[in-house]
């Protein structure tokens, strides 16, 4: 009597564990599988201490979410993790798992012209003055009226 009891809670959850991971598989979508030598992106978003060390006045809310594009070195899909060669960010452990990689995808004008960054004319006064182009303002003063601007 004992041996069924204890036989019939194993059964019970064997049916649990089973619906459980149905329930919870539902919600996943599939995982894509990358191959050596693919081009991928990691997240940042478990490893913003790792990127902000190097400087520590930076917000962590302004890091990028995706770093890269780095090389996959090697794979292993049955674990889902993947070794990226990442040569110019040391302190970052080069193994990630699928949900944290993205697919790279290169901005080619050629195959996808919609994409392409069209640099604007450049403007053509009248009377000949000059225009220059302001990579950054480094710094700004105001008075009470106007505003200077060093660039």
């Amino acid at each position: 009597m004992h041996q069924l009891l204890v036989l019939e809670a194993q059964d019970n959850l064997i049916l649990a564990k089973i619906n459980q991971a149905f329930h919870a598989n539902k919600s996943r979508g599939e995982e894509f599988v990358y191959s050596v030598g693919d081009k991928v992106l990691p997240s940042t978003r478990n490893r913003r201490k790792e990127l902000k060390a190097g400087d520590p006045s930076r917000a962590t809310k302004f890091l990028p979410q995706w770093i890269g594009p780095f090389e996959v070195t090697r794979a292993n899909p049955s674990a889902s993790t993947y070794t990226l060669n990442m040569p110019s960010h040391p302190r970052l452990f080069p193994v990630f798992h699928t949900s944290q990689l993205k697919k790279y995808h290169s901005n080619d004008d050629k195959e996808i012209p919609v994409r392409a960054h069209l640099r604007p004319p450049p403007l053509q006064f009248e009377d000949g003055t000059e225009e220059f182009f302001i990579d950054r303002i480094v710094d700004e003063h105001k008075t009470r009226r106007t505003s200077r601007y060093l660039v």
